[in-house]
């Protein structure tokens, strides 16, 4: 800052130039006065000098502080605009594990109907058909058993999924909450 160096050294020279008028070599012959006021005048003029260093100082620390407060401000919103859009991505993405899981579950209630319909042709079927529909039967049921795994794993992506998003909200909550305190709109 160099108006505070100015000030400063003005300061520092009103000092010297103080103690200049009051050195011994002075005090033996008592001062004329006018050079008593002169001497008055400085001292009144470096006191007010150093009141206004002061308040000078006061006010940079206070716009130091502001400016600090403001920059927190700053970081505080891009983390809030970050976090919002990570959680519309991971909402979309929980969107699309929904609905894979409820084409999950559609095909499996269609391959359980299917799988009654095997068993149905398998009581009425002939002992040739038999061995056939009893192959097919237990291809299905191993495929319905890895699509009913499936389902259960999409279930536990989504509540994990679900999980996280709300923890992510609850940070993004408190941290707009901590922008609305210290923000005046």
């Amino acid at each position: 800052m160099d108006w505070t160096a100015r000030l400063v050294s003005l300061i520092f020279f009103l000092i010297l130039f103080s103690a200049a008028q009051r050195s011994p070599a002075h005090a033996a012959t008592a001062p004329a006065p006018e050079v008593a006021e002169v001497s008055a005048a400085g001292t009144e003029r470096l006191a007010q000098a150093l009141e206004r260093l002061t308040q000078l100082l006061e006010t940079q620390a206070a716009a130091q502080q502001e400016g600090k407060q403001l920059r927190k401000l700053d970081i505080v919103i891009a983390y809030l605009n970050f976090r919002s859009r990570r959680i519309e991505l991971m909402e979309r993405d929980l969107n699309q594990k929904r609905t894979e899981r409820d084409r999950y579950e559609d095909t499996l209630a269609n391959w359980q109907k299917r799988q009654e319909l095997f068993l149905k042709n398998l009581e009425e079927s002939t002992p040739d058909e038999k061995k056939e529909l009893e192959q097919a039967l237990k291809e299905f049921d191993f495929q319905t058993k890895s699509l009913e795994q499936r389902l259960a794993r999409a279930e536990e992506a989504i509540i994990i999924q679900e999980n996280r998003i709300a923890e992510l909200q609850e940070q993004l909550d408190s941290a707009e909450a901590y922008v609305q305190q210290h923000l005046e709109l």
